[in-house]
């Protein structure tokens, strides 16, 4: 028979009211052994295990990718605490086409020249991106790609032969602005407070994208501060041509199919 335990300060020992007889009188009772005492280290891994089943912030179960696009964002732009940039990993046409670095096609826009210029286009990246309405993972990352595809599509075409870099997510920011934009005109759960906004979005970022392909200038130059480099104009419309375009074939891809 096994005896009852019962708890104590430092662990379960047994309870010799259980165990058995009481000792004679006049002499210790011994037999109220400590059975087993916690060790630091369980304790320890006690407090993890407590501490990973917390609830994690609510963007992080909505969309689960934005943990790896920060995780990205910092290790490539970990050279601005230095007052540096990664310059290895901007676009240069010269750099792919004449010396083969064809990583820079899928790295320059996690690629930023300052913090401001990473502070700006983060920002407004990330904003957009968890403001989508589109449920799901494979479209969002679509918008994602068709926007920097597009971008650089423009920009390269604008400079082929030029020694100019691109790097940053503002053409990116740009296609999801209007792809989020249309979203809130369609989607059957917008009143008409949001509908209007999707408007003036939408005729915003065109208006803006189009003025800056066609002038070569920045539309909010003001807001440079000599501290976003040597700004491609054109690769903003490059980004809401891309993200349109891939918001089209999705939508149309899903009409297509039966049922």
């Amino acid at each position: 028979m096994i005896a009852n335990a019962v708890p104590s300060k430092h662990g379960a020992r047994l309870c010799p009211a259980e165990a058995g007889p009481a000792a004679p009188a006049g002499q210790s009772d011994t037999r109220c052994a400590v059975k087993s005492s916690p060790s630091a280290t369980s304790e320890l891994l006690r407090l993890v295990f407590d501490t990973a089943a917390l609830p994690w912030p609510r963007w992080t179960r909505e969309r689960p990718e934005l943990v790896l696009f920060v995780a990205l964002l910092a290790i490539f732009n970990l050279p601005l605490l230095f007052g540096d940039c990664w310059r290895a990993m901007m676009f240069q046409s010269l750099a792919v086409t004449r010396g083969g670095e064809w990583w820079r096609l899928l790295t320059h826009p996690l690629t930023h020249v300052t913090w401001y210029h990473l502070l700006l286009d983060g920002t407004a990246f990330l904003t957009l991106y968890y403001g989508l309405f589109e449920m799901s993972l494979l479209r969002r990352v679509a918008y994602v790609v068709a926007g920097a595809a597009g971008s650089l599509a423009c920009s390269w075409a604008s400079a082929a032969n030029s020694s100019q870099g691109l790097c940053g997510l503002s053409g990116i920011a740009h296609g999801l602005m209007a792809v989020s934009a249309i979203e809130m005109i369609t989607s059957p759960s917008s009143d008409r407070a949001m509908r209007r906004i999707g408007w003036w979005s939408f005729v915003l970022v065109v208006l803006k994208g189009g003025f800056e392909a066609l002038s070569g200038r920045m539309f909010f130059a003001f807001l440079d501060f000599g501290m976003l480099g040597d700004p491609v104009a054109v690769s903003h419309a490059g980004g809401v041509i891309g993200g349109l375009t891939m918001m089209l074939i999705l939508r149309r891809a899903g009409d297509s199919k039966p049922g």
